[in-house]
C-alpha cells in the first residue's frame, strides 16, 4: 500500500518504485494512491511489480502516476501469476515507461491459466529507443479470458514494433 506519498527509486541496477511477491502460494494486492518515478541506470526498471509464482491472485489498483526510465527493459505496471490466479489491473493515473536499449510496456498483466482484465483511464505511453514497445499489453498462456478497457490517451514509439494494445491467447 503506497498512501500518497512519492516513491522514487534510482538505481544502477534493477529499480522498483513498489515490489509485492508472493514465491509460494498466495495472494498478492497492491494498492497505490501516490506518484512513483523509477530511474534505473543500467538495469530494468518497474514501477510496480506484483506477482505470485503458486496458486493465487494478483491484483493492482493504482491512481497515482508512475514514471520508469530505465536503460534495460521498462515496466509501469507489471502484473502477473505463474500459477493459476487470475490478474486484474486497475490504474487511473498516467503510466509512462520508456527504455534506452530493450523493450518498454505501460500495463503489461500476464497469467499462466487464469484470466486476466486491465481496466485504464489515464494516459499510458511506452517508449523503446532501441526494441519493441507496448501501451497495454495482456497475455494468457492458457485457457483464460482476456480483457483490456482504455479510455485515456495511448502513445507507443518504438525502434522496432510499437502496439498500443495488444490482447494474447497462447492457449
Amino acid at each position: 500500500l503506497c498512501d500518497g506519498h512519492e516513491l522514487d527509486g534510482l538505481t544502477n541496477g534493477v529499480a522498483y518504485g513498489i515490489h509485492a511477491v508472493a514465491y509460494l502460494d498466495g495472494y498478492v494486492s497492491v494498492t497505490n494512491t501516490g506518484p512513483i518515478d523509477v530511474t534505473a541506470n543500467a538495469g530494468a526498471g518497474y514501477g510496480v511489480f506484483a506477482t505470485t509464482s503458486g496458486l493465487g491472485d494478483v491484483s493492482v489498483d493504482s491512481s497515482g502516476d508512475i514514471q520508469v526510465d530505465a536503460d534495460l527493459a521498462a515496466y509501469g505496471i507489471k502484473a502477473y501469476a505463474t500459477g493459476t490466479g487470475d490478474v486484474n489491473v486497475d490504474s487511473s493515473g498516467d503510466v509512462f515507461a520508456a527504455s534506452a536499449s530493450y523493450d518498454a510496456t505501460g500495463i503489461f498483466a500476464s497469467t499462466y491459466s487464469g484470466d486476466v482484465s486491465v481496466v485504464s483511464s489515464g494516459d499510458v505511453q511506452a517508449t523503446a529507443n532501441s526494441a519493441n514497445a507496448s501501451g497495454i499489453l495482456v497475455t494468457t498462456y492458457g485457457n483464460g479470458d482476456l480483457y483490456a478497457s482504455q479510455s485515456g490517451d495511448t502513445k507507443v514509439y518504438a525502434y522496432l514494433d510499437a502496439v498500443g494494445i495488444e490482447l494474447h491467447a497462447n492457449g
